[in-house]
């Protein structure tokens, strides 16, 4: 071989190997410069700058890593990039003790450019902050934080409504089987993994999610921002239900904003509004159900205007936990001010598919026969998406009483970075999610 080929085998080697790693680069978000902070709807933004992020379209898939630096006093965090998709990035840092969301949705409506939507959520899991980014209706990209411990959980315990909660409920639950039976029956094998969500929402959690007050003018620029938030929580979901080996995959089938002028008051009345057909408020929703073929539907409420205060979400589920799942339970609420921290939303779709609160919460350590539980670290560390913050003076005989940060993980026998169980076979929402997904996909 001669000079000449060794050189030109020598290149062919670089361009084997040095390009692709070429085409895989970081990408960077900054504090806008000289951008000071200012308050919006109650809540104290930051402005960001995004223009070191790649613009071909919604590619997030080539990011190796994220540098992002939220706020002036911040560190600067390198997220390594852990998701397999184009349009949503999931990475964490070494310690693992930083993690990010982040998605571009694209919306094509009728205006004559494409407007690119920026979200994401950072949970800073030493501190127990969240940092919220979301656009407004000026195409500015903010970021809000916000304490764990100050994020809405969803109801507790019995709190949850139940098919045998009244005769009402009893009533219209034996009603809505009978209605439903056909659905329940229908066999689809390739739908047996997928589970079609629809997501309404409120006209105020619409003017919330875009820094507005009350009662604002709602424009084509709000909804957006709220089908783009849609999409989010559905792609943060399903991220967990990957990493949690569920075999699950949530579909959005549909999302609009309200289309009944619905005020929200309180959680409790949401659900029997959704659930009650014909005489419900939002009763509207059911032959829209069956248009979209959706098996779950759920509503975003704005939190700012409840009576019933300090609640994140609320679900149907089996009481007690062995009864089965049917299709007239297929109803969820989850706030606005949820969307970005704390995995609410996933929380109440996994009351929906079958799964409750940590044992502690629920007073079930004495359960056996059942072990459809959320978990929570003894040592503090994390919880995983259905178990509440970790505390003392329950059943479960925890010492500890500090805000434990909740990981995207339903519980399971696997185990997290630090080697701890995520929850064991006794403490295993993820069997009963495996278990229940062809139930739940057949509901529409």
């Amino acid at each position: 071989m001669n000079c000449l080929e060794v050189s030109m085998l020598l290149l062919l080697v670089l361009h084997v190997y040095i390009v692709p790693v070429a085409l895989v680069h970081g990408q960077h978000i900054r504090p806008k410069p000289n951008q000071a902070s200012e308050t919006r709807a109650d809540e104290t933004v930051y402005f960001l700058d995004t223009s070191g992020l790649d613009d071909a379209g919604t590619d997030f898939y080539h990011f190796a890593r994220l540098d992002m630096q939220l706020l002036e006093d911040l560190p600067t965090w390198n997220f390594i990039n852990f998701h397999t998709t184009d349009d949503h990035f999931y990475g964490e840092t070494d310690d693992g003790m930083t993690a990010c969301h982040l998605m571009r949705h694209s919306s094509s409506s009728t205006r004559s450019t494409r407007n690119d939507k920026l979200l994401g959520m950072v949970s800073d899991r030493e501190n127990n902050i969240w940092y919220e980014i979301k656009p407004d209706l000026h195409g500015d990209v903010l970021v809000t934080a916000t304490f764990e411990g100050d994020i809405p959980p969803s109801a507790k315990d019995n709190a949850h409504i139940s098919q045998a909660q009244s005769l009402w409920n009893n009533l219209r639950s034996t009603w809505s089987y009978l209605r439903d039976l056909p659905w329940t029956l229908r066999l689809d094998p390739a739908k047996e993994q997928v589970i079609d969500i629809m997501i309404i929402w409120s006209e105020n959690s619409e003017c919330y999610r875009s820094f507005q007050h009350v009662d604002c003018t709602l424009t084509e620029d709000t909804r957006d921002n709220m089908l783009a938030s849609s999409e989010f929580v559905i792609a943060t979901t399903n991220f967990a239900l990957a990493k949690s080996d569920t075999s699950t995959v949530f579909n959005l089938a549909h999302a609009q904003r309200d289309t009944s002028g619905y005020r929200e008051a309180d959680t409790t009345q949401i659900l029997t509004d959704m659930g009650v057909p014909f005489f419900g408020q939002l009763s509207y929703l059911h032959p829209l159900r069956d248009e979209h073929k959706a098996d779950l539907v759920s509503f975003i409420y704005d939190n700012r205007i409840m009576v019933e205060q300090g609640i994140g979400g609320r679900a149907l589920l089996p009481i007690p936990p062995g009864l089965p799942l049917a299709p007239f339970m297929a109803w969820s609420t989850y706030c606005v001010a949820c969307l970005g921290g704390g995995y609410i939303p996933a929380h109440e779709y996994g009351h929906n598919l079958g799964c409750f609160h940590d044992r502690g919460t629920t007073d079930a350590c004495d359960d056996n026969k059942n072990a459809n539980y959320g978990y929570r670290s003894p040592t503090g560390t994390f919880r995983t998406i259905m178990a509440y913050s970790c505390v003392p003076g329950e059943c479960d005989d925890y010492q500890l009483d500090r805000v434990c940060s909740v990981i995207p993980y339903f519980s399971g026998p696997a185990s997290y970075q630090n080697g701890e169980v995520m929850g064991g076979e006794e403490n295993n929402c993820r069997e009963r999610i495996r278990l229940d997904k062809r139930t739940v996909s057949r509901f529409r």
